[in-house]
């Protein structure tokens, strides 16, 4: 199970038997900032984080928390940019034909949609009034 804390921090606990936190890392961009949302890919190799300031960062999980790397070193970060002037309140990945791109929103009142590597696709920047 993969938590966020208001540091800034994502947990990977066990809950399989004795619950168990597995490993932790700064996920939030910067200090001082909490990370609102996050989402895995559909094969959990890539964890992706929204904080508060609006950025976004890819991490590359494949072998955290796993048997192979029993020493638990922090993942690395594949990617971060500033998506939003706002915080991002939610993520998720998408799988396409034409590629993987990633949709983000914010209390910016913004939808985004980006590839995977932090570039803008067509469909980015669309505003609903009101919301």
């Amino acid at each position: 199970m993969l938590v966020s804390s208001e540091s800034g921090y994502a947990f990977f606990w066990n809950i399989y038997g004795v619950a168990q936190c597995g490993g932790s890392f700064q996920t939030a961009c910067r200090d001082g900032e909490s990370v609102l949302a996050m989402c895995t890919d559909n094969q959990n190799k890539r964890l992706v984080c929204g904080d508060t300031a609006g950025y976004i960062a890819v991490y590359d999980i494949r072998n955290y928390c796993t048997v192979n790397n029993k020493k638990n070193t922090t993942p690395r970060r594949l990617t971060a940019w500033h998506g939003h002037c706002a915080a991002v309140t939610a993520l998720e990945h998408i799988e396409h034909e034409h590629g993987l791109f990633l949709v983000s929103c914010s209390t910016d009142c913004t939808v985004r949609m980006w590839t995977v590597h932090g570039t803008s696709s067509e469909l980015s920047d669309r505003t609903s009034p009101g919301v």
